[in-house]
């Protein structure tokens, strides 16, 4: 009977380190190694968040800007805005010339947009910024005014040079 207790004390150590000893590192390796894992998956979590908001925020700017960019070149619309833009500062709408290009800094077409107005001196600002803040992209390639006094009125002479985008020239 001795000798079984002491056969099975030491069968008991013998389990125990080389059995379960092993198994409780391996199990606390694993502990370890599953919270490293959840560290790097909430990190993985948070970075995805900023790149689907990131995504969305461009989406946003890329339908943002195709907004200002018609479908077609759309002529007569053009001269419809600029048309009721003098109308509504003041201007005389004089005389409008197009023509096509290609535009050097984004190596697409351009439709170019050449006109004349005149109006009050006072309402030049007014004018420029209703064409900037058209619903269309107009950029402004050139620009020039003439002062003149009619009828003791001081009055703006400006030629315009403007371009814009259409999606058919892309």
């Amino acid at each position: 009977m001795k000798h079984l207790k002491i056969l099975t004390v030491i069968t008991g150590i013998l389990v125990f380190g080389f059995w379960i000893k092993p198994q409780w590192a391996k199990n606390t390796n694993l502990k370890e190694t599953v919270k490293t894992l959840e560290t790097q998956r909430i990190t993985l979590r948070d970075e995805i968040k900023a790149i689907n908001a990131q995504a969305k925020s461009s989406d946003k700017t890329v339908k943002e800007s195709l907004s200002q960019i018609p479908l077609k070149r759309d002529q007569e619309v053009l001269i419809k805005d600029l048309q009721q833009i003098s109308n509504r500062t003041g201007f005389l709408f004089k005389a409008i010339k197009f023509s096509k290009s290609t535009n050097p800094v984004v190596k697409a077409e351009q439709t170019n947009i050449t006109f004349s107005v005149k109006g009050r001196k006072n309402q030049i600002l007014n004018f420029l910024s209703q064409i900037e803040t058209n619903k269309r992209f107009l950029g402004l390639k050139n620009l020039s005014i003439n002062y003149v006094t009619e009828k003791g009125q001081p009055l703006a002479e400006m030629n315009i040079a403007l371009y814009t985008f259409s999606q058919e020239d892309a």
